[in-house]
């Protein structure tokens, strides 16, 4: 009779944590929904990547005369020499980097060149993409919460009672 007292405060036990996990997940789709709708747009990835695209287009690099360049034939971002036929973004402030070198750059919520922190973007742009790259931090941290709390609930109580 004792064993199965056990067993049923367990399950309550259980019951409790699983409608708290719920609620949990309930606040935080509300949570998401209402920063959605609240007005506050959000750039996915590849809008900001064809933003970028439109305000600084990739072109082919050629080779140009030493004496005619302002600036080292190398990308400041990864310390390659360019080679020819490699696409490149030459920004406003004569600053040549390889188009995906500078992407990725831009893609960790800056605004500015590597090099002399010229404005590539506005600010509001960044900002706007940081959104979603911050609404994505949160919704990996509260699944990986979910998950570890499932976890302990299956490795420490539930299962343990009937094996």
């Amino acid at each position: 009779m004792e064993s199965l007292s056990q067993v049923f405060t367990s399950l309550k036990t259980i019951a409790i944590l699983y409608i708290n996990l719920l609620l949990l997940k309930l606040v935080s789709a509300i949570h998401s929904l209402i920063k959605r709708f609240s007005g506050k747009r959000v750039l996915t990835t590849t809008q900001f990547l064809n933003y970028l695209e439109e305000k600084n287009p990739a072109v082919r690099y050629k080779k140009v005369p030493m004496r005619r360049r302002e600036t080292a034939p190398e990308c400041a971002v990864c310390l390659s020499e360019f080679s020819g036929d490699e696409s490149v973004r030459d920004l406003k402030c004569k600053h040549v980097f390889h188009k995906d070198c500078l992407d990725k750059w831009m893609l960790q919520c800056r605004s500015t060149c590597p090099l002399c922190r010229t404005k590539v973007l506005p600010d509001k742009v960044v900002a706007t993409y940081r959104r979603l790259k911050d609404d994505e931090i949160e919704y990996d941290r509260n699944n990986q919460e979910m998950v570890f709390l499932v976890y302990r609930l299956d490795g420490n109580g539930f299962l343990s009672f009937f094996w």
